[in-house]
């Protein structure tokens, strides 16, 4: 009991001492492994060597059987991430302390939807919750949900008010989950959202603030977080006035910094870190160009998935289409992650390695997943 107080007591000492201090982070796509657009480490919280995505296993040619886009990277949340593939499992771990969990299989066939923790008030992660929807259109979303807490799948069906033919970009906040719909590639997109740490069964249609001109060519759009809120950008998407800020397109903002917006200029092909307030402007250097600093972007990820949105000019934009990337995030202070009930905590330096052992192992003895089900109203 004295060792557990004196351990409260350092991480309320050590969380007031940086309250005010950014922590490292990496903003990702969640693809086949996570491509790093922004990295940041290095910081006073935790003093990096490293960005935190470089932390995270991704398919190389050691491991010829997760290269093919089987096993892969689906989201994070609170230093926690998710990674998973059919017939290799589904873990849940904490890249930086080298600590996984693997979460049983979900009984029912399902697509990955959300990934959810539950902190306290220093943001220390409590419980996770990996959520699945079914993958048959329906006029509601049946859910499968896991919880760290109950070890256990339960289920419930969600209702909107209208048909979601459409839904991406799937993220979470607060414990809050959020993702982009549309009836009709047409129509303008709106927020959903859920709480699925509470008892409804409904979710939540937030329209957005120029919903009306949804699809206007004069702006583009970036839907993203930071100090613990919601954020939507836009800026312009043609020169007026001789001004060349119809050539810059928002990716996201500063999770600790709600002044500093990150913003992709597609005609110098470069990366500019723009504090609103003040107006100063500076350009991230290019990692892949050997360029070494606390602060860094990939010139190449980010050329690649911002042609493929906007076009290499003005004629091939997709308007009405919001930039939507991962924001992987150490927490102020890390704990083991929530081990589930009758789970067995995984601590290894390269999850890949463990997996591939793991399988080999399975297909000797022909073992098969157990699963664990409990069916909800």
């Amino acid at each position: 009991m004295e060792i557990y107080t004196q351990i409260c007591l350092f991480r309320d000492l050590f969380v007031s001492l940086h309250k005010n201090s950014s922590s490292s982070w990496s903003l990702i796509l969640a693809k086949i492994w996570p491509k790093e657009f922004i990295g940041l480490y290095g910081c006073e919280t935790w003093d990096l060597p490293k960005s935190p995505a470089s932390y995270i296993s991704f398919p190389s040619p050691a491991f010829p059987d997760l290269g093919t886009g089987n096993f892969a990277f689906s989201a994070s949340s609170n230093g926690l991430v998710l990674m998973e593939g059919s017939g290799y499992g589904c873990y849940v771990g904490n890249p930086v302390l080298q600590q996984w969990v693997e979460i049983p299989s979900c009984p029912y066939k399902s697509l990955w939807f959300g990934f959810l923790t539950r902190v306290d008030e220093d943001g220390v992660v409590l419980s996770f919750t990996v959520v699945r929807v079914n993958d048959t259109p329906l006029t509601y979303f049946h859910v499968f949900m896991y919880s760290s807490e109950t070890g256990i799948w339960t289920s419930k069906s969600l209702h909107h008010l209208n048909y979601t033919a459409y839904s991406s970009s799937p993220m979470s906040l607060n414990g809050m989950h959020y993702f982009l719909s549309q009836l009709d590639v047409d129509e303008p997109e709106e927020l959903i959202a859920h709480d699925f740490f509470s008892e409804s069964h409904h979710y939540r249609a937030i329209h957005f603030p120029d919903r009306l001109h949804h699809y206007s060519r004069d702006f583009k759009r970036a839907l993203t977080t930071s100090r613990g809120y919601l954020m939507y950008i836009k800026t312009l998407a043609r020169k007026r006035d001789n001004s060349d800020i119809g050539s810059f397109a928002p990716m996201a903002m500063h999770p600790f910094d709600s002044d500093t917006v990150y913003i992709w200029g597609q005609q110098n092909r470069c990366m500019v870190s723009c504090n609103l307030r003040t107006q100063n402007c500076k350009m991230l250097g290019d990692a892949s160009k050997g360029y070494n600093d606390d602060v860094f972007m990939n010139q190449y990820n980010c050329q690649g998935k911002m042609d493929k949105i906007y076009g290499h000019h003005e004629s091939g934009y997709r308007f009405g289409t919001a930039v939507v990337l991962s924001q992987f995030v150490l927490p102020r202070w890390m704990e083991s992650i929530p081990c589930p009930p009758n789970v067995k905590m995984i601590d290894t330096t390269s999850l890949l390695s463990y997996i591939t052992l793991v399988q080999k192992t399975k297909r000797e003895k022909g073992e098969g997943k157990k699963v664990v089900w409990v069916q909800t109203e």
